[in-house]
């Protein structure tokens, strides 16, 4: 899974059971926020308690940068 598909994979997925058509079970998963966005939230979160930014979109700019950086690193991790 490369850097992209990591970080569109749901942070907190909902998990349901699925009852198939041939009475087997599935457990499936939707919604919820990408990791992409969790991590970018957080990441504003500290740039705003830290504060010196009066531009919201620099600093809204900043927080996805950090959130990918912080993506493609866990996709270099073995």
């Amino acid at each position: 899974m490369d850097a992209k598909e990591l970080g569109q994979q749901p942070a907190h997925p909902d998990r349901r059971l699925i009852q198939d058509r041939d009475d087997s079970y599935s457990l499936e998963s939707e919604g919820g926020l990408t990791k992409r966005e969790l991590f970018a939230a957080m990441a504003m979160q500290g740039r705003i308690q830290r504060g010196g930014f009066a531009d919201h979109a620099e600093l809204a700019e900043r927080a996805v940068a950090d959130a990918d950086a912080l993506i493609a690193a866990l996709d270099q991790q073995p």
